[in-house]
Formats: structure tokens, C-alpha cells, sequence
């Protein structure tokens, strides 16, 4: 799979990725909020999951890497998965290399990844979640146009701490309504 703006390419990941990738997600400051494994091994079992492929199956991430087209570099990754086939509800997922913060790159990633999710998925409402305190990432969902649903408290363990959560969603006919607005 391959998506395309004037600055970025959204790929599949190869081979060559995966000392960018363990370096980005092993860096403490940038994955302070993820919920993900933090060990080397653990970062190299999922960059190995990664590889092995999507098979499009409810909870099944598909990860892409986000290449910034005028140095070549892998400037960090999406994710998608359904949560809910049946009602057609899935997450989104977005993570960037300091390098690349404050250009507008995942904002314009993940805009590619919604347009694609919505016009090529059987896909009606995608999700976002973040660490209440990661003030970036909620920001990103409110400029895709995504509505603040709920507080979830204490629903993620990022490291030993269990962490409050916002969840985000947007659903097709909106995102659609925006885009025409925007292309206007």
C-alpha cells in the first residue's frame, strides 16, 4: 500500500526501516505516552510483527511508515485496525520522530490515512485515543476534525503507571463534509 502527497510517502515498511524504528520507539522523551513494550526485544518483536503483514482481521494492526520525501527518511509511522468489523468502527494511530515534529507531517499523514480509510475501507467511525497529557496528540485529532468523546480514566498502563485517556472519533459523512470544505 502506498499513499502520496507532495511531501510525504505513507509505505509499507521494508527491511531498512527497522534500525530507524527501534531507534524512535526506544527513545524515552518521544514514547513517554505509548502504550507499547519499551524493551529492545519487544520493539524488535513487534517490528518483526510488522513485517509479517496485515491480514486485515478485527484488532490486527496495520502499521505504515511515514518517509518524508525530500531527505528519503523514515520520519515515523501510522496505524490502523478495525475495532469493531460489524460496526465498522477502527482506530487510528500516529508516531513521529523529534526530527520531524512542528511541520505539519502527522497531520498531513494521517489525512492521508483517513481519506484512504474512509474511501477504500468498509469504515464508518475511526477512533483516536492519547494520554489526557499529551496535549500534541489531542490537538492533531481536533484538527482532523475529531470530537473529544469521553475521559477514560485509568485506562492505560504506560510503564508501571496507569494513565487517564481521551478518546477521539469522526465519522465518515463529517470527515467527508470537511474535506469537501476545505477543498473549496
Amino acid at each position: 500500500m502506498e499513499l502520496q502527497s507532495e511531501r510525504l510517502l505513507i509505505r509499507s515498511f521494508i527491511c531498512s526501516d527497522q534500525d530507524d524504528f527501534v531507534a524512535h520507539r526506544l527513545n524515552q522523551t518521544l514514547s513517554q505516552y505509548i502504550v507499547l513494550g519499551q524493551t529492545k526485544a519487544q520493539v524488535l518483536s513487534r517490528f518483526s510483527q510488522i513485517m509479517a503483514g496485515w491480514n486485515g482481521a478485527e484488532g490486527d494492526k496495520l502499521a505504515l511508515a511515514i518517509e518524508y520525501r525530500e531527505d528519503h527518511n523514515y520520519a515515523g509511522d501510522l496505524m490502523f485496525r478495525y475495532l469493531d468489523i460489524e460496526a465498522k468502527v477502527a482506530e487510528i494511530g500516529y508516531s513521529l520522530k523529534a526530527d520531524y515534529h512542528k511541520r505539519g507531517i502527522a497531520l498531513e499523514a494521517s489525512k492521508l490515512l483517513l481519506n484512504y480509510v474512509f474511501s477504500q475501507l468498509s469504515v464508518n467511525t475511526v477512533m483516536a485515543y492519547c494520554d489526557t497529557r499529551n496535549i500534541a496528540s489531542y490537538r492533531l485529532m481536533e484538527k482532523l476534525g475529531m470530537q473529544r468523546k469521553e475521559l477514560l480514566p485509568n485506562s492505560a498502563k504506560i510503564g508501571e503507571q496507569w494513565c487517564d485517556s481521551y478518546s477521539y472519533a469522526i465519522d465518515k459523512i463529517t470527515w467527508q463534509r470537511l474535506q469537501s470544505c476545505s477543498d473549496g
